[in-house]
């Protein structure tokens, strides 16, 4: 398990971001990580609040595993069943460290991850677990799950709209900085996001919608402040989840 960790940080902190940031476009993701902590005002942290247990459940009965995340800086999830992975990377969005690279920055938050097993079957007995990193550190949370016969035939069609897997539930952040809200689907998604009056958010100005589906504010204020809502959808469905901002004065000194 070590040996895989270690290859799938690796393997995230090779990432790049596609995008142009004037002066600092040759900078590595794993550069701007380590550039970013040095810049944290608080010990960088990463915990799982809330993690995987071991449980028996129904074959055919949809079972939803969840894992809650405290970080400092961002995190990202993926999930792994027997140890390969079956959901989600490993990659750390750097478009919000690479514009906050010359700041003090916050970058804590709260971060939940669902692995949805629809129609489970006995052959989904096994060892599921829960990964997240912050580019910094690794830690998961990993539990047996036995699947045993219920009786009853499975009735999805295996066609169904976009679940929302993993969202940023709490983001904290300096006024003035750039903060990314994460919200990203198990499939490719029509990704709209909305602000609490209702008002529709576009790329432009201020915000961008990152190809995963997370959301980018530049220079937060406190009329930012409040919850965001973004919406996975396709011809099939859509599912909803609601993120939250919380941008305070930074400092006056670092």
């Amino acid at each position: 398990m070590n040996l895989l960790l270690l290859c799938l940080v690796a393997g995230s902190l090779a990432y790049v971001s596609t995008t142009t940031f004037s002066r600092y476009h040759n900078v590595s993701a794993h550069e701007s990580i380590v550039l970013n902590a040095q810049q944290l005002r608080e010990k960088p942290m990463l915990k799982i609040t809330s993690g995987l247990e071991q449980l028996t459940a129904l074959t055919g009965e949809k079972l939803v595993l969840t894992c809650d995340v405290l970080y400092r800086p961002a995190a990202t999830v993926m999930w792994t069943f027997n140890e390969l992975p079956i959901q989600g990377d490993l990659e750390i969005s750097i478009q919000d460290k690479i514009i906050n690279m010359d700041k003090s920055v916050y970058e804590a938050g709260n971060l939940r991850s669902t692995l949805t097993i629809d129609c489970p079957s006995a052959a989904d007995t096994g060892v599921y677990r829960c990964i997240t990193t912050n580019g910094l550190e690794t830690v998961s949370s990993a539990a047996w799950i036995e699947f045993v016969y219920s009786g009853e035939e499975c009735k999805s069609n295996g066609i169904s709209g976009p679940v929302i897997t993993q969202w940023s539930y709490s983001r904290f952040e300096y006024q003035g900085n750039t903060a990314i809200l994460i919200c990203r689907s198990d499939r490719p998604s029509e990704w709209i996001w909305k602000t609490s009056d209702d008002e529709i958010i576009k790329t432009g100005g201020r915000y961008e919608i990152l190809p995963k589906g997370d959301l980018m504010i530049q220079n937060i204020t406190w009329d930012d402040m409040g919850p965001y809502f973004c919406t996975a959808r396709n011809e099939f469905g859509e599912s909803e989840e609601i993120t939250f901002l919380y941008p305070f004065p930074a400092p006056q000194k670092f």
